[in-house]
């Protein structure tokens, strides 16, 4: 398939996703460490 500027790319996915990309485990480590580093700053 060619690229054609003069036609819209669809192709896209619907957002948002049908899935959860980020669970909830994943996400409260991630803050963890984010407020750790930000109350310790320099300890890491």
């Amino acid at each position: 398939m060619l690229f054609d500027p003069a036609l819209p790319y669809d192709d896209l996915p619907p957002l948002p996703p049908t899935v959860d990309v980020e669970t909830k485990v994943v996400l409260r480590q991630a803050l963890s460490i984010t407020v750790d580093n930000w109350a310790h700053p320099g300890d890491s």
